[in-house]
C-alpha cells in the first residue's frame, strides 16, 4: 500500500496484492483442513481492511473481489449466501 499512496508505483503495488491474495488462498486451506483456524489470523484480517481500500482506490475491483473470496469475510459470506439460498426463506 505505501508503494502506490507515497510513490504512486501501481505496477509494484499490484505484484504485492497478487502475493497477498496467493498467502490468503494458502490460509484458508490450511483454516479449511483444520490445522488452523481463522482466529490465529485475527490481527491480518483487520489489517485487510487498508489494503482492499488501497486496491479500490487504485481502480483494481477484480483484485480486491479475488482477495476478499479468500478470506473469512469472503468465505462467510458465501457460506451464507449457500446456506440463504438452500433455505425454504429464499
Amino acid at each position: 500500500m505505501g508503494l502506490l499512496l507515497l510513490f504512486g508505483d501501481l505496477q509494484a503495488a499490484r505484484a504485492g496484492w497478487l502475493k497477498q491474495i496467493d498467502a490468503w488462498k494458502q490460509i484458508a486451506v490450511l483454516v479449511q483442513s483444520g490445522e488452523r483456524t481463522w482466529g490465529e489470523y485475527q490481527t491480518e484480517t483487520m489489517l485487510l481492511r487498508a489494503t482492499i481500500s488501497a486496491m479500490m482506490a487504485a481502480g483494481e475491483m477484480s483484485v480486491a473481489r479475488d482477495l476478499i473470496q479468500h478470506t473469512l469475510s469472503g468465505i462467510a459470506l458465501a457460506d451464507f449466501e449457500q446456506a440463504w439460498l438452500a433455505s425454504r426463506f429464499s
